[in-house]
Parts: structure tokens; C-alpha cells; sequence
């Protein structure tokens, strides 16, 4: 079940990165404005959040950073850390 939700959430950062659709509220809710120390204004998007899987019982961590040149036919990566469990 994991790697079906883990995958679902893999196509929909994809679709969003490539502005195949648009942000969600919810997104925009993730969405990181300014970093602390930075007195300059950001000149990327980026979103930081948690992913629900599992019927609510576990989250993910992502970070989101859209690329500073053409997010739209940029390449994506997705980096995610093992953790406990199995």
C-alpha cells in the first residue's frame, strides 16, 4: 500500500513541477516565503510539508524546490531518506 501512495504522490509533485496543473490551496499553504538570515527576496519557489500515507498513520517529509530557470522543462528529482520500520 505504501508504494502505491508513494507513487501517487511522485506523479503529482511531477504534474506540479511541470505545471501540468496548478497549485492547490493546500500546496500554497506548504509554500516557504523566506528563510531566516535571507534578507533578500527568494528568486525560486519552494514548499516544504508532510505527505499523509498509509490512511493517516505515517507522513513523509518533502521539500519541493522548483528550479531557478525554467521549472516547467526542468528535470525533477526526488530524494527521499529510509527510515525505521520496514
Amino acid at each position: 500500500m505504501l508504494k502505491i501512495n508513494l507513487l501517487i504522490v511522485l506523479v503529482i509533485i511531477y504534474l506540479v513541477a511541470i505545471n501540468a496543473i496548478s497549485y492547490t490551496n493546500e500546496a500554497l499553504a506548504d509554500e516557504v516565503t523566506e528563510l531566516p538570515g535571507l534578507s533578500t527576496p527568494l528568486k525560486f519557489r519552494h514548499f516544504s510539508g508532510y505527505l499523509s500515507v498509509e490512511n493517516n498513520t505515517k507522513f513523509l517529509h518533502y521539500w519541493l524546490v522548483e528550479s531557478m530557470e525554467n521549472p516547467a522543462d526542468d528535470p525533477l528529482a526526488f530524494w527521499t531518506n529510509g527510515g525505521p520500520g520496514n
